[in-house]
């Protein structure tokens, strides 16, 4: 018998405040256990299969999922298991497609047990022995994809102009700037990352980085000076914070110039953090781009296989893709939500991941 921890989505948040979990009424979360007798036959359906998760991904988008609002995703229903992506170990199954075993990458949920019905939720099988499995979720995952596309669909692709990139340190910001410096020509890229340390790693990413640190009180005139150094301009900037940085960003930007709208974590739990900036959009043209990942699921694979061609050829390097790994096992389960709010005060370097069973390293191949 295997006793699961579940946590539920019980009240729907907005994007303009922090999310709560705990005793009281306002909660957004539910903790429940389920248990699951896994030699039971009639445990599951066709096409179902139970998983042992292992991983979660922490994304900023999630706190969409919790609201009430209806996107690119559908709308969670109330007292299902909170939204997530993650990787995981099939115990029992009735899909050939998935044997017990095996690993997979899907849609887990903030759980470290549960049924899923793969003729519902994508899925698909990841090999640890090809790729250690954290690496589905950084190197190979949704934040390395997004930058994947922010850069070469989204952004036009210049050569020896100014790039920005706000959130630099993160999964998807730091694999922006290595795409732009190492496949692209250049001129500048400017990041952006929170703390001195964050920017000193930023910058060894690429020969033409830049890092400045956004919690330095002269940043607005780190960011002037640097510019006016030879009257430069922004040409293309990849925001995945918004407020007042990007309001500030803006004044710098070229005539006719392109903003990739990939985040806003700056509003995520503050009402006051917005962009406000509308009339140096409109005289200097600028475009904003939306973009959302799951738009080019199909193209995943061309992708990867991409990546992987730069990997082997040594324009990227696989260690520039680290992961943040914080423990939630067993009792310390109930840390979950509050380790996912850790995003947005930018505790991580890469992809930021939650362990929630034991795992035993010594399987996973060595890139």
């Amino acid at each position: 018998m295997i006793k699961a921890q579940q946590i539920l989505l019980t009240k729907y948040t907005d994007f303009d405040r922090p999310i709560v979990f705990d005793d009281t009424e306002d909660s957004n979360f539910k903790l429940i256990t389920k248990e699951y007798d896994v030699s039971d036959d009639e445990l599951l359906r066709h096409g179902e299969i139970f998983i042992q998760v292992i991983y979660l991904s922490n994304d900023p988008a999630q706190k969409g999922w919790f609201t009430p609002y209806k996107s690119y995703k559908a709308v969670t229903p109330l007292g299902e298991i909170a939204p997530a992506d993650g990787i995981a170990r099939v115990l029992a199954s009735k899909n050939p497609r998935f044997p017990k075993g095996c690993y997979v990458e899907t849609f887990t949920g903030w759980c470290d047990y549960r049924i899923l019905d793969t003729q519902k939720e994508k899925c698909h099988i990841v090999d640890p022995h090809k790729v250690p499995l954290a690496k589905y979720l950084s190197l190979f995952g949704g934040t390395t994809m997004t930058a994947y596309f922010t850069v070469f669909h989204y952004a036009p692709q210049v050569q020896n102009r100014v790039w920005m990139v706000t959130g630099a340190a993160g999964a998807a910001g730091s694999s922006c700037v290595q795409f732009i410096s190492k496949v692209l020509n250049p001129k500048l890229v400017i990041a952006v990352a929170g703390g001195k340390d964050k920017c000193q790693w930023v910058e060894t990413l690429g020969s033409r980085v830049k890092c400045l640190d956004y919690k330095d009180p002269g940043y607005k005139k780190d960011l002037f000076k640097l510019l006016n150094a030879d009257k430069s301009e922004i040409d293309v900037l990849i925001d995945h914070v918004g407020g007042w940085i990007l309001n500030n960003a803006i004044l710098y930007m070229s005539d006719f110039s392109t903003v990739v709208q990939v985040g806003a974590v700056a509003g995520y739990n503050s009402p006051s953090d917005g962009f406000t900036n509308y009339a140096n959009v409109i005289t200097k043209r600028i475009t904003i781009k939306g973009m959302i990942v799951m738009d080019h699921a199909a193209e995943f694979g061309q992708a990867a296989h991409r990546i992987s061609q730069w990997l082997k050829d040594g324009t990227l390097d696989v260690n520039n893709f680290p992961e943040h790994i914080v423990q939630a096992i067993g009792p310390n389960f109930t840390n979950v939500p509050q380790l996912w709010t850790q995003l947005f005060q930018g505790v991580n370097r890469g992809k930021y991941i939650t362990q929630v069973n034991e795992y035993a390293q010594g399987r996973e191949s060595r890139l």
